[in-house]
């Protein structure tokens, strides 16, 4: 079904979450196929979930806060997995090389716990754009306001 072929009420993603959601897709894939065991490419792969996420928030409408609040996200998740396997690295080196155990890094569990949070939230905001997605479709969506109304209150 081409696009020309398309229903004339179905509504188009705007590009750059398309142009998203392909770029993620990509550089997951790239970092999967690539990275066993080499941070370099994981990160490439966990960068890449987070641009993914971040085109799928297009809920509809406009969608960019949605895009914003998600790729803050992801960018935290990014960088507390990065931070995390970099000093996981660390610790292996200096256990390897001293010979004693290997020790969990100090900041660890407080890494995981904001990379938990931010993959959370990114979820969070893909699964609201989906539904307000599928509400514009079904037309049960809310009615704008007129202009010059609060959004809370009935004209």
């Amino acid at each position: 079904m081409s696009f020309q072929d398309a229903p004339a009420g179905a509504v188009r993603s705007p590009l750059l979450f398309r142009r998203l959601i392909l770029v993620g897709t990509l550089c997951v894939l790239a970092g999967v196929l690539a990275g066993q065991l080499v941070l370099g490419p994981q990160a490439l792969s966990v960068a890449g979930i987070a641009v993914l996420f971040a085109g799928l928030t297009y809920d509809g409408k406009s969608g960019r806060k949605l895009l914003w609040i998600c790729a803050g996200a992801g960018l935290v998740w990014t960088a507390a997995m990065i931070t995390y396997g970099w000093l996981l690295l660390n610790a292996l080196e200096s256990a390897i090389v001293t010979g004693r155990s290997l020790e969990a890094p100090g900041a660890g569990p407080l890494l995981l716990a904001a990379g938990t949070a931010a993959f959370t939230l990114m979820v969070a905001t893909a699964v609201v754009a989906a539904v307000g997605r599928s509400r514009m479709r079904r037309g049960t969506g809310p009615s704008p306001a007129p202009a010059g109304t609060p959004s809370g209150s009935a004209a």
